[in-house]
């Protein structure tokens, strides 16, 4: 069985900016934290426009901020070691906010690279491990994602949720050597209810596709 740590607790800087409502966007050292208006499949539109960045996801934690507002913070990571340009994300965390970024397209054109030199540098088959676990919260079902790491993974399991009518009530992102371990608080969009743990086992499929899914 796997073993879920519990949620963080907001910080009062984090709170301070989901006080106002709207997008917040902070960039330090190694780490960026998002605040917004949530809604289902902001943690996919969050995660996708940093990986358009060319950011690295190496851990990440979703919370409730109060107020109808999400709170994320991501640890993150560039292989150049260059600076985040914060000006320039928090714009696309703008239009992707408002659907007028070309997220997908432009992931599209930016993973197959890295998926080229995935394969190139393949040694063995690429195994994912899905489970679900209807015991460890009385709020939510718990999705375990562990799958290897590439980019754009975070975004293309968020979204696949999203698309199954899934909100993602709290996240828990880890990265261990080349494994990437996801952990999601899940509840019906609809009811706000745990949905049943034998309906997510029909997703399993569809997320260790979107694990290894090549463009």
């Amino acid at each position: 069985r796997a073993v879920f740590g519990r949620t963080s607790a907001p910080t009062a800087r984090q709170l301070e900016m989901a006080s106002s409502r709207s997008l917040g966007v902070l960039v330090e050292d190694g780490k960026v934290t998002v605040v917004a208006p949530d809604h289902p499949g902001l943690l996919s539109l969050v995660a996708g426009t940093l990986a358009l960045h060319r950011l690295s996801i190496r851990s990440a934690v979703a919370m409730d901020g109060g107020c109808g507002m999400a709170i994320e913070v991501f640890g993150v990571s560039r292989p150049t070691g260059d600076r985040v340009d914060a000006r320039r994300l928090r714009l696309d965390l703008e239009q992707a906010l408002d659907g007028r970024l070309l997220l997908e397209a432009r992931l599209a054109t930016l993973e197959s690279a890295y998926a080229r030199r995935r394969r190139a540098a393949a040694g063995s088959p690429s195994q994912v491990r899905v489970i679900v676990d209807d015991t460890a919260s009385a709020q939510a079902t718990v999705i375990e994602v562990r799958a290897p790491d590439s980019h754009g993974l975070l975004h293309r399991l968020t979204r696949i949720l999203a698309e199954a009518g899934l909100d993602v009530i709290s996240a828990r992102v880890s990265t261990i050597g080349h494994e990437v371990v996801d952990a999601f608080y899940v509840r019906d969009g609809v009811s706000g209810q745990p949905p049943d743990a034998e309906a997510l086992r029909e997703l399993e499929p569809l997320l260790v596709a979107g694990a290894l899914a090549r463009p």
